[in-house]
């Protein structure tokens, strides 16, 4: 009976221990993930800046680089291609479910670059689309910002090419620019432009609003509050143990 409850004794030390090491690893791994958030959001805020500053550049046949020429001023000049319009689903602008509006704008014979025309509000009945009011399909210049396609959201389980409707206009999760250049016959850019507010053909466009609203200090202040309750479990953790080796030395 001595022997196990040694046995028994030394088991839950081991488990004592484990637990906190797990308790100030996850910890500690949280402080460091809001400091990297923290980083990546300070790099986008001097890319906005810093390239929102340039003077507009004007699309030519080069392809843009996702890296590089993301949150620049851009001009293009061509016409929209009515007949391929899509909706990203599940967008939230001010408290309420809607689509960002997406069409084609063609600058060159067989190259095009996605639109963001803006949002809309859902139908109650999320089975049908809303109508989408069709452009001017003439020769006209756009003006926006040059931003990131719409990634594929975790844990996605539909269908590859990123699509939920077939036919025109078609809902979409995310965009699979392959898929979607086999389906247009057209090339398109790696970038998107999001439609300045002043022009027209397009829908709701407050683009502040729809930028993550966590800025670079409120992620250190929650990388903080992560290392210090990980500071205080290691606290624990020492102090639990000076008073195991108190009562075994008594």
């Amino acid at each position: 009976m001595l022997f196990k409850f040694k046995q028994r004794s030394v088991t839950l030390k081991l488990s004592f221990i484990l637990l906190f090491m797990f308790m100030i690893t996850v910890l500690s791994s949280l402080g460091f993930w809001q400091l990297r958030r923290a980083d990546l959001k300070r790099s986008i805020e001097i890319a906005l800046k810093e390239r929102g500053s340039d003077v507009p550049m004007l699309i030519g046949n080069n392809t843009l680089n996702q890296e590089t020429d993301e949150y620049r001023k851009i001009i293009a000049e061509g016409y929209f291609d009515n007949q391929h319009t899509m909706l990203v689903d599940n967008q939230i602008y001010q408290g309420q479910v809607g689509y960002y509006i997406l069409t084609p704008f063609l600058y060159k014979e067989n190259k095009a670059i996605l639109v963001n025309r803006g949002w809309i509000v859902a139908n109650s009945d999320r089975q049908k689309l809303p109508p989408i009011e069709s452009v001017d399909s003439s020769i006209i210049t756009v003006h926006g910002t040059l931003y990131h396609p719409f990634k594929k959201p975790p844990f996605y389980l539909g269908k590859e090419e990123g699509w939920e409707s077939s036919g025109w206009p078609k809902l979409i999760q995310y965009m699979n620019l392959e898929k979607l250049e086999l389906e247009l016959g057209y090339s398109l850019q790696p970038l998107i432009i999001q439609l300045d507010p002043n022009q027209p053909n397009g829908f709701a466009r407050s683009w502040s609003s729809f930028l993550p609203e966590m800025g670079v200090q409120r992620h250190i202040a929650y990388a903080i509050q992560w290392f210090s309750m990980a500071f205080i479990a290691f606290g624990i953790f020492i102090a639990l143990i000076k008073r195991e080796i108190n009562n075994q030395n008594q």
